[in-house]
């Protein structure tokens, strides 16, 4: 399995980092403008250059490797300048990637790339297929107008790439004429969707259609908890799964039942993969607490404080004798219990 260390310095909301993730999930806490999703996205722009350098053939070099990357964190992040990744009332940023195949780091301002190597070319046999970013908030309702924007409009950056991208694969792949074989692992895993949420999903003339007790109809009329799950069964029906998955607050939308139900398909899906999750749930926490004492597996926590200066990681390693600790969301929780209602 892929074992990275991350640091981080100066790199918008994030003052410092300091996290390494060698288990299959790594998931992500910190309050909102902590910075959970930035560092996602900077995860997935550098995962998805290297992935783009190997499918192209190109030479694997530093310059090479610099415009890919420059022009994937402005796509991604929405820059005019990629010098505005650095904290607002700070000078410069540095990001250090290091994992057993790769080296990376990068600092501004201007932009430079100090280091790349490729230690182990077998890391392009684990990137094979492209990395996913998965936003569920508000997607089933608007994927048609953007899927339409990045189509039609390609040059017009209103959405972060790390969403059109995985839309433009599934609706292209989708408007193939050949039948999908869908690979076993895959079919296995949709099987336990099925069995998990009832329900199936396909595409047909770039629209995402429902299948469920027996009925046929657009997503659009479906529940937001179902429109949210339907991604994972797209990328597996159409064959998108690769090895690194980004997934941010999964548990939008959806009653506790189905947070629990999705974190066994979670934790299913994880295996001979990397999958990254950023959540506010201590349901989801809960349930993956509950899996990691009946399976007896490992579970990388990267744990973000706000301060006044910017936010501040740190990580651990959660195991059946150190499960996830959830006490800061409780916390909040029982704040507001204090505030609204005066419990003690």
């Amino acid at each position: 399995m892929l074992d990275l260390k991350l640091k981080l310095k100066n790199f918008l909301s994030i003052r410092e980092a300091d996290l390494r993730s060698k288990n299959n999930i790594t998931i992500l806490i910190a309050p909102n403008r902590a910075g959970k999703t930035q560092i996602m996205l900077l995860l997935y722009s550098i995962f998805w250059s290297y992935w783009k350098i190997s499918k192209e053939n190109l030479e694997k070099n530093n310059k090479d490797f610099e415009n890919i990357l420059k022009r994937k964190i402005k796509d991604v992040f929405l820059l005019k300048n990629i010098d505005e990744l650095k904290a607002w009332d700070k000078k410069t940023y540095n990001i250090e990637l290091n994992s057993q195949y790769t080296t990376i780091s990068f600092f501004g301002e201007p932009f430079k790339l100090q280091e790349f190597s490729i230690e182990d070319f077998k890391f392009f046999e684990f990137l094979q297929i492209s990395p996913l970013y998965m936003q569920l908030s508000g997607l089933g309702d608007y994927y048609k107008g953007i899927y339409s924007l990045k189509k039609y409009y390609p040059h017009w950056k209103l959405i972060s790439e790390a969403i059109t991208d995985l839309l433009s694969d599934l609706f292209i792949i989708s408007s193939e004429k050949v039948e999908t074989n869908i690979e076993k692992e895959n079919q296995e895993l949709l099987n336990l969707f099925e069995k998990l949420f009832n329900s199936k999903f396909y595409i047909q003339d770039e629209r995402i259609y429902i299948q469920e007790k027996g009925k046929k109809y657009g997503i659009e009329k479906t529940a937001s908890g179902l429109k949210a799950l339907s991604l994972y069964y797209l990328i597996l029906k159409y064959n998108l799964m690769g090895n690194i998955l980004f997934i941010d607050e999964p548990e939008v939308n959806l009653h506790p039942i189905y947070i629990d139900k999705l974190a066994e398909f979670l934790y299913k899906l994880s295996k001979g993969r990397k999958l990254f999750i950023a959540t506010h749930s201590d349901y989801l926490i809960e349930s993956f607490n509950k899996l990691i004492s009946k399976n007896n597996f490992k579970i990388d926590v990267w744990e973000g404080v706000l301060k006044e200066d910017g936010a501040v990681y740190s990580c651990y390693e959660a195991d059946k004798d150190n499960l996830i600790d959830n006490s800061p969301l409780t916390e909040v929780y029982l704040n507001i219990l204090k505030e609204g209602f005066g419990y003690e």
